[in-house]
């Protein structure tokens, strides 16, 4: 499903990426490439850990695009959520995308997903999954010079507003599924409770279908290929917390978060629905400016409905305009 992509596995998070991002000008081999790189981190148990990520780039992307995105994925995904294959002539990669508009791209699995580190399940909480976000990119920062743009999806929204409001590490903030106005949730949380009993939780098909996706802007074949090959599990910790937030959004630290700001809310996501959009600039009492936009016939999980690239476009003319003209 990744036809004419050189994937090569290596360990070493700042060599690796320091050969990658350092590129000559105005040389492109014609594809994407992805490299699996791995970052260790060290928790506040002392105990070393591991993330790993998938770098996307064009030949030539990293000198053209001069910002790196960052990307962190929500509850019950890992990085694959921004790299789904395409469907009925539909693509739904964020991630190549970005990388072919010259953006180089680094999805990571957050600890106790996908491929990265599963530490003990209540110890893994949001403040420590933000600690080990804010020493991967402390790890980028050595070898990519240019600006980082840190990019969420719902829960990774909630952790990258956590992670910028308490470390300043980026220079711009994406965040998509998530919003401040507080407000029902659309879903029993108490049907959820069962799903505790384990210290690392997989959350039921029939709830993900219906939270996720907008059925009439998606295509059934995405829908389905979602809930068979992508769902991975969230720790007790990170979970018990995301809940939390749900209840008062602001305790995700928004009032300290710093930088320019992109929110895109999508207007059928029962999550975060766009009907509060315009009450969300006014949370973000110190960043340095804040902008507000609505995606159109679009569920919660946007990369995975059919108005997804209008999303995308949105997010890479901010970033071009916004970001890198500053």
């Amino acid at each position: 499903m990744k036809d004419n992509v050189a994937t090569r596995s290596r360990l070493g998070s700042v060599v690796l990426l320091a050969t990658l991002l350092i590129l000559l000008p105005g040389i492109s081999f014609g594809e994407i490439t992805v490299d699996r790189v791995v970052f260790p981190v060290t928790l506040s148990d002392g105990n070393d850990y591991s993330v790993v990520g998938y770098l996307y780039r064009e030949g030539n992307g990293a000198h053209r695009g001069g910002t790196l995105q960052v990307l962190i994925h929500g509850a019950s995904y890992d990085h694959r959520y921004w790299d789904v294959p395409s469907f009925n002539d539909h693509d739904y990669s964020y991630a190549r995308f970005m990388a072919k508009n010259g953006f180089p791209v680094l999805a990571i699995d957050l600890l106790g997903a996908g491929e990265s580190s599963r530490p003990q399940g209540d110890f893994l909480n949001i403040a420590e999954t933000a600690s080990s976000i804010h020493q991967v990119l402390a790890s980028v920062r050595t070898s990519h010079h240019g600006r980082l743009a840190l990019v969420g999806h719902s829960n990774g929204s909630i952790l990258s507003v956590f992670v910028q409001a308490t470390y300043h590490d980026a220079d711009a903030l994406v965040l998509t599924g998530w919003e401040h106005t507080a407000h029902p949730f659309p879903f029993d949380q108490a049907a959820l409770a069962p799903l505790f009993q384990f210290p690392y939780i997989t959350i039921p098909d029939f709830v993900r279908g219906f939270l996720l996706y907008y059925p009439p802007g998606a295509d059934p074949a995405v829908m389905a290929y979602d809930l068979s090959y992508l769902s991975t599990t969230i720790s007790r910790g990170q979970f018990g917390d995301l809940f939390g937030v749900l209840t008062f959004p602001v305790t995700d630290r928004v009032a300290d978060v710093t930088g320019p700001v992109l929110v895109a809310l999508a207007d059928q996501d029962l999550i975060a629905p766009a009907v509060f959009a315009a009450a969300e600039a006014g949370f973000f009492g110190h960043a340095s400016s804040v902008t507000v936009r609505t995606l159109a016939d679009t569920g919660h999980a946007f990369n995975l409905h059919l108005s997804n690239q209008t999303g995308w476009t949105l997010i890479r003319d901010w970033l071009r305009d916004g970001v890198e003209e500053d």
